[in-house]
């Protein structure tokens, strides 16, 4: 690789940021009133299976981002 290439907007690490980015804040927020709703009734598997089934266009990585910073919040074990 040139050095201008790496300095290019397109990138080959610009395409793979991008395939490692989250959804967006937006969709997040709503994983997390969705996580912070249901932590305290569902196990954490069961409840990424449910969030799944709830957000089929959601990134795996991003429910099991907010599911664990709800664990976070809430002082449970990770």
């Amino acid at each position: 690789m040139r050095i201008d290439e790496l300095l290019n907007e397109e990138s080959y690490l610009d395409k793979i940021k991008r395939a490692f980015d989250w959804s967006g804040e937006e969709e997040f927020e709503a994983y997390l009133k969705h996580a912070r709703r249901f932590i305290e009734i569902h196990p954490p598997k069961i409840l990424y299976k449910r969030m799944l089934k709830s957000f089929p266009k959601a990134k795996p990585v991003d429910i099991k981002r907010a599911i664990q910073q709800v664990q976070k919040e809430r002082g449970h074990r990770i």
